[in-house]
């Protein structure tokens, strides 16, 4: 019996750590800077009118990395990229986002994994036909 109370402790320590932890994530921390995984698309999140938008600040040059967008996809940065977020609780629902690259639109909900690290789901019709992707959070 002695031999399982560390674990156990370990256990509990762990799960108030992680209850702490996700207690800190909602609502307004979605608001600042963020990066998608790939570093290729960089967005603003901020809130107006108890609702939730993204802006884009900067997309990777795909044809001639390092270098600027062309004319013709300047006019990408500073679009508004994410609107109508609503947090309930859980995660960010009932939003839709854009995706100038395509120039296709999407439902999407959006799911914290901790105070820097969410991910985003777009749809359509249905949440299985879904495609996600992780941002990190790069400053404000």
């Amino acid at each position: 019996m002695r031999r399982f109370l560390p674990i156990f402790i370990l256990l509990i320590s762990i799960g108030f750590t992680t209850i702490i932890a996700a207690s800190n994530v909602g609502g307004d921390s979605i608001v600042g800077v963020w990066m998608d995984a790939t570093n290729q698309t960089k967005i603003r999140v901020y809130k107006s009118n108890d609702k939730y938008y993204a802006k884009l600040l900067w997309v990777e040059n795909e044809s001639h990395p390092g270098k600027p967008l062309s004319p013709a996809h300047q006019k990408w940065i500073n679009m508004t990229v994410m609107h109508d977020f609503k947090w309930n609780g859980k995660e960010w629902a009932d939003g839709y986002i854009y995706q100038p690259k395509t120039d296709k639109t999407y439902t999407a909900f959006i799911t914290p994994i901790n105070a820097n690290k969410m991910e985003v789901t777009g749809y359509v019709m249905f949440r299985f036909l879904s495609e996600s992707a992780l941002f990190h959070r790069v400053g404000n």
